[in-house]
């Protein structure tokens, strides 16, 4: 039995980091049977969330964990694509782990709003001066991973509007399928709907809403993924 090692769950998600969510419902996708322990970053083999044990094999980084389930268990979501079809995927994926993610840690811990309802929830966790002291703390290296990384050195509207541009293109390959390569999901609708949920479902109103024109088409989609993978967190309200 396979044992994942996730950050917690929060904001009505499966966890509070979108690596963890795209991991478990890639797992639940493939039907894979596995069982959750909550783990620190500074427990993982990498330093980081999440990480799986499979018997004596321990991989850590959710993609490394993906590529190793598809050579051990079979490729059970992406065998029948083609070659252009995971060209797409490939992209996709890169464009919302390498830039969406930092579009979201900007607006989860550095814009004001978003950083108030974050750390507002996370601090209802800690002793009131200690939680005050940690939620600080993680802004500072968090603003300075942005500014190394370059999202951080854009404008507030700047960065909405890199956020906006990826969830168009988005929209924009989904067209009118019911997930992003056809009838059947596939492991980057895993990928879309973490980062969809993590932006958009946990709990304060993005800027980059307002400004994705097919905004409900990824809503309906986002619901259709949920459903397939997290019955048991309800989905929220929409808008």
């Amino acid at each position: 039995m396979i044992i994942l090692y996730k950050a917690p769950p929060g904001f009505g998600l499966p966890s509070v980091s979108p690596f963890c969510v795209k991991l478990e419902a890639h797992l639940r996708l493939a039907e894979i049977e596995y069982q959750v322990k909550l783990g620190s970053p500074k427990n993982g083999p990498r330093n980081k969330v999440p990480w799986i044990e499979d018997g004596a094999t321990v991989v850590a980084d959710s993609q490394l964990i993906i590529e190793y389930l598809v050579e051990r268990y079979g490729d059970r979501l992406d065998g029948g694509l083609s070659a252009e079809q995971r060209a797409t995927a490939h992209v996709l994926r890169r464009m919302l782990e390498e830039g969406t993610y930092w579009v979201g840690g900007y607006e989860h811990w550095i814009a004001p709003r978003g950083f108030a309802h974050y750390s507002a929830a996370m601090r209802s966790k800690l002793p009131p001066l200690l939680g005050w002291w940690v939620m600080k703390s993680i802004r500072k290296a968090i603003r300075g991973q942005l500014d190394a990384q370059g999202t951080g050195r854009y404008s507030a509207a700047e960065i909405t509007a890199l956020g906006a541009a990826d969830f168009r293109a988005l929209a924009t390959i989904l067209g009118d399928k019911p997930f992003v390569l056809g009838d059947q999901p596939t492991s980057i609708d895993a990928v879309a709907c973490a980062f969809f949920a993590g932006i958009f479902w946990s709990g304060f109103d993005s800027p980059i809403r307002n400004a994705v024109e097919d905004f409900a088409l990824l809503e309906a989609y986002g619901r259709r993924i949920w459903q397939r993978c997290f019955t048991d967190y309800p989905l929220p309200a929409a808008p």
